[in-house]
């Protein structure tokens, strides 16, 4: 906000909300005038609207904002993630198996008919999906040479840091077990096969985060490109902990859903009468001011 002279002795109040303009104008001249700028009265009630939904989110990581409603954002992946990881489970799907459990194809399936109520915003939530998955490197496409370096895409240590494509984004389940939530490989970055962890799943501590049913186990990316076999893609955050690669399309893995964009973005169109009352408040507002007695000669 600042507060600065323009041309013709007027002052010149500017605020920004998000990316709306909503302006305040003082004239002084015989009498004492405020005029309200709206460049848009849509956009002013619009940004209104989520400047306060905005003020009810919290950051509960360096890069992840809890929206309310079970809902994080990711603001370098841009999407929007279940604070769920298994609402498969949560809401006992049909075709779960072992009580918590789906095969690629049935994880696919059920992300892409999931209907999620935004409880904090009142609005239902679609486009739901498994976590995306694209080479390392598109110049070269897949590399499926596995590794302990994080650097092929059958790999452990994708997107860790200290590796050669740390911090990548091409695959949104290492960005944010690495990433986002600090957690750690089986087998060390820098090290080699010799290096890599024997312990059970009790060596090492899955970091949560802002997340609930978040476990130990397997999970399912939304792709099988590149595959020779009849597999999908999947992070493995269970005995091979920090590992991406191809695995059994029928050996049943955690389905965990996540959608493009901000939930924000969701916030409904203000309605004709709530445009309408803020037209008439302003006038109303308009009107008082000039009314007022003249501050100098």
């Amino acid at each position: 906000m600042d507060a600065r002279p323009n041309r013709g002795g007027r002052r010149l109040l500017h605020i920004d909300l998000v990316k709306y303009q909503f302006r305040l104008t003082t004239v002084y001249k015989r009498g004492t005038q405020m005029k309200l700028s709206l460049l848009s009265l849509q956009a002013a009630l619009k940004a209104a609207a989520i400047c306060a939904a905005a003020a009810t989110g919290t950051v509960a990581q360096a890069d992840l904002f809890d929206r309310g409603g079970g809902l994080i954002y990711d603001s370098v992946l841009d999407v929007t993630w279940l604070q769920d990881a298994n609402y498969a489970y949560t809401q006992n799907y049909s075709e779960l198996q072992f009580g918590r459990f789906l095969t690629w194809t049935d994880a696919v399936a059920w992300s892409e008919q999931l209907s999620y109520f935004d409880s904090v915003r009142g609005v239902t939530l679609t486009d739901w999906r498994l976590p995306n998955i694209t080479p390392l490197d598109p110049s070269i496409g897949w590399q499926l040479q596995i590794s302990t370096g994080g650097d092929q895409d059958d790999s452990y240590n994708v997107s860790a840091p200290g590796t050669k494509y740390a911090g990548s984004t091409a695959s949104e389940l290492p960005y944010m077990y690495f990433n986002n939530l600090g957690n750690t490989s089986r087998c060390p970055v820098g090290g080699g096969w010799d290096d890599c962890s024997t312990a059970g799943l009790g060596s090492y501590t899955l970091n949560t985060g802002p997340f609930t049913n978040m476990e130990k186990v397997g999970y399912w990316t939304n792709s099988n490109d590149g595959l020779p076999f009849i597999d999908g893609w999947g992070f493995d955050m269970g005995h091979q902990w920090g590992l991406q690669g191809a695995f059994n399309a029928d050996q049943p893995r955690i389905a965990w859903a996540v959608r493009d964009g901000d939930v924000m973005s969701a916030v409904p169109e203000p309605s004709t009468s709530a445009m309408l009352g803020m037209a008439l408040l302003a006038g109303m507002l308009g009107l008082r001011l000039r009314r007022q007695p003249s501050l100098a000669a």
